[in-house]
């Protein structure tokens, strides 16, 4: 096909300007040529294709299949070389791609884009839309390229993403989600928001729009509200909105207020400072003072120096109590607490009691015997801490005094003596009254603690590790004397082994030299939850159930799939002269040295994480002895 004769087939479209010839295309003996024009009109650009196939095929050859063009555009107009971003995208939100041609390129058979990521297509007759669903400005930027595939033309756009096309979204900031507020009628609460520039945000409750204050300082927009409580009667909840400007981007804010009587402050300390927090506390105790629980229990000794009145407060974890008494005072604070004082000679006196079940997880342990900085007491708190308080003052199996240790505090036995101890009922007389409880060696309790789920699994692994080991080593002798060994019987020339016999014996030896393993596994996994998972508990009959499927189930699998895939084309064993796994023909070995490599590195690994967990340990109990604040505590 000659240069003249593609200016004849294409020069009668509209706007034509001329044809030029690129070169030859992989694969074939035509030439690429460009056909430039002012103008496209698909209509003749179907009728010069068309002319074009019929004298390439009465001059050449045939020409298989339809002809179509390409159409690049060489407009500097971005709209037409492009592709289109629809609207304004931030990171997070659906970025849209339209792919939309600007000439007519007649029906759309389909759509290609080149850029990999989250895409979903879709298509319509005249144009194609990439929809990624949630934009990155790192991994969906990038070139972009999409292709229209038309019966007689294709048009392609292109585009390269860049990160300021994928814009970086309002970032509310609110300093609480929720706000638990002390009612005070007439009290104000500030409420701000803030958005960094140039968004605006405003607040809003329900669809009433709130007058708030603003602030700017170049890079943040924001508002403050004051809220002011009303009546106090009933706690009130109220959510407010603050809403980014003409964005569809929102935080709310919960504010609740309460209204707390005696009983609800008991309940709140109850709540928030009693119950379950060992942990808090223990890291409380570890300042510098060391005398945080002191400080709370001094507190509360002031706080019933300040009640009036009689009244009786109780729950689970506290018995909050002040009524009067004449002469003599009895009460049972609790099944295992009575409180008793005889014969005191006074009348209608003031008394207060308040009885802490919980407090055994404030109180640090030591006494005015033990040494303040001693790491390993071997006391415990053991019963529940009563605070006594009488208007009077009385002289008549410790209690907690302030001033030992430079004020840091610590309980006291002066001027306390025990009575008896009868069916766990422990008796003392104390010749004054404050906080006091009672003291109890843990050596006893010693036995009762090692005997727990952790040290019963590791002796059922060691013993399980060791039948193991004794019912392989047994087969083990069985698979020797079946077969014949050259350096046994020299004067043999065959040394081939009986199949059945020892592939029995192979089969065991494979299953409980496995099993070995695997128990080894079980210590190994043990000693990793008991080190990292320190506070979280499991049942012996979990324990055992998991120990049993890892160290006989998986053996068993390992065995019977070996026998099943290997059996049925005689490659199970070896054929003479040892009874065990075959590894010329079927690599039957490797079962079983496999999982043994696998298990020996994984308690490689266990033995590395555990070490590193003790050294952390070990200085951070260095640090504490350098500080005198190290407790251990049952």
């Amino acid at each position: 096909m000659s240069l003249p004769q593609l200016n004849t087939e294409y020069g009668v479209m509209t706007g034509f300007i001329g044809v030029s010839v690129t070169g030859f295309r992989e694969g074939s003996i035509f030439t690429a040529f460009v056909v430039e024009t002012t103008e496209v009109n698909a209509t003749e650009l179907a009728e010069a294709n068309r002319e074009f196939s019929k004298a390439v095929t009465s001059t050449i050859a045939p020409v298989i299949g339809s002809v179509t063009a390409l159409y690049i555009s060489k407009s500097n107009i971005a709209s037409e070389k492009e592709l289109r971003i629809d609207g304004t995208i931030y990171k997070g939100d659906r970025m849209r791609l339209v792919c939309e041609p600007s000439i007519n390129v007649g029906q759309i058979s389909s759509v290609e884009w080149t850029f990999s990521g989250r895409e979903k297509i879709t298509e319509s007759k005249t144009r194609s839309v990439l929809t990624i669903e949630k934009a990155d400005d790192v991994l969906d930027i990038g070139p972009y390229q999409c292709t229209l595939m038309g019966d007689v033309l294709q048009f392609r756009q292109e585009r390269k993403v860049i990160g300021d096309d994928i814009k970086s979204p309002p970032n509310i900031n609110i300093s609480k989600s929720y706000i638990n507020v002390q009612c005070v009628e007439g009290q104000t609460v500030p409420l701000k928001c803030c958005v960094q520039s140039p968004f605006k945000v405003k607040w809003s409750r329900g669809s009433l729009a709130l007058d708030a204050g603003v602030t700017e300082n170049g890079t943040s927009f924001c508002r403050t509200y004051e809220y002011t409580l009303e009546a106090c009667g009933t706690p009130t909840s109220l959510t407010f909105t603050c809403k980014v400007v003409d964005f569809d981007y929102s935080r709310l804010l919960h504010v609740k207020t309460v209204c707390m009587g005696m009983d609800d402050k008991t309940n709140y300390l109850v709540q928030n400072v009693l119950q379950d927090s060992r942990d808090s506390w223990t890291a409380l105790n570890a300042n510098e003072s060391q005398n945080a629980s002191s400080n709370l229990l001094g507190s509360m000794e002031l706080l019933s120096d300040k009640i009036n009145g009689t009244f009786t407060f109780k729950t689970a974890a506290i018995l909050f109590d002040r009524s009067t008494f004449d002469n003599s005072f009895s009460a049972n604070l609790n099944s295992s607490v009575v409180l008793d004082i005889p014969d005191t000679g006074f009348s209608n006196t003031s008394i207060t009691t308040i009885t802490f079940f919980t407090l055994n997880n404030v109180m640090p342990v030591r006494s005015s015997s033990s040494n303040p900085n001693n790491t390993d007491p071997v006391n415990a708190l053991n019963a529940a801490v009563v605070l006594i308080k009488v208007n009077e003052t009385i002289r008549n199996c410790v209690f907690w005094n302030f001033k030992l240790f430079n004020n840091r505090g610590a309980w006291d036995s002066d001027g306390c003596e025990f009575v008896s101890d009868i069916n766990d009922t422990v008796t003392c007389r104390c010749d004054h009254l404050t906080s006091f409880s009672i003291l109890m060696s843990t050596g006893y309790v010693w036995k009762a603690i090692t005997k727990n789920s952790t040290a019963f699994m590791r002796h059922v692994s060691i013993i399980n590790t060791a039948l193991s080991l004794l019912i392989a080593d047994i087969c083990f002798i069985i698979g020797a004397a079946i077969a014949d060994n050259p350096a046994e019987n020299p004067e043999k020339n065959n040394f081939n082994v009986p199949v059945d016999s020892c592939s029995t014996a192979t089969f065991f030896m494979h299953f409980f030299y496995l099993a070995v393993f695997f128990w080894m596994l079980v210590s190994g996994l043990l000693l990793f939850y008991r080190t990292v998972m320190v506070f979280s508990h499991m049942s012996k009959s979990v324990m055992l159930a998991i120990g049993f499927l890892l160290g006989y189930g998986c053996p068993l699998i390992i065995a019977v799939v070996t026998v099943a895939v290997t059996a049925p084309g005689e490659g199970y064993i070896t054929n003479k002269e040892a009874c065990w796994l075959n590894w010329e023909q079927t690599r039957a070995l490797l079962a079983f040295v496999i999982p043994a490599l696998s298990i020996v590195c994984i308690n490689i690994i266990i033995v590395i994480v555990v070490l590193f967990k003790m050294l952390r340990r070990g200085v951070g109990d260095a640090a504490k002895e350098r500080k005198g604040i190290r407790w251990w505590s049952f």
